[in-house]
């Protein structure tokens, strides 16, 4: 990689990830995700990357809250019912 190509990278309009998640199909965008179907459609890149951010802060809410649960020794799978 040559220095212009760092640069070019560094101010490219789309932040850095391991691999490429967004991609187009017929004029509309998804993305993937590890576990479970890609989530889309979309209009743009943009609302594609939008709808990205908010599934992996839910995500991440979840996992923070089953953390929490089993701290407070409320493990789901030792509920009763």
């Amino acid at each position: 990689m040559t220095g212009e190509d760092i640069m070019q990278a560094r101010t490219s309009t789309y932040p850095p990830f391991r691999s490429d998640r967004f991609y187009t199909e017929n004029g509309q965008w998804y993305f993937a995700i590890r576990r479970g179907p890609d989530q889309g459609p979309y209009a743009s890149r943009e609302d594609a990357e939008a709808a990205l951010e908010i599934f992996l802060a839910e995500q991440l809410g979840k996992e923070r809250r089953r953390r929490a649960e089993r701290h407070l020794g409320r493990h789901p799978a030792l509920a009763t019912r």
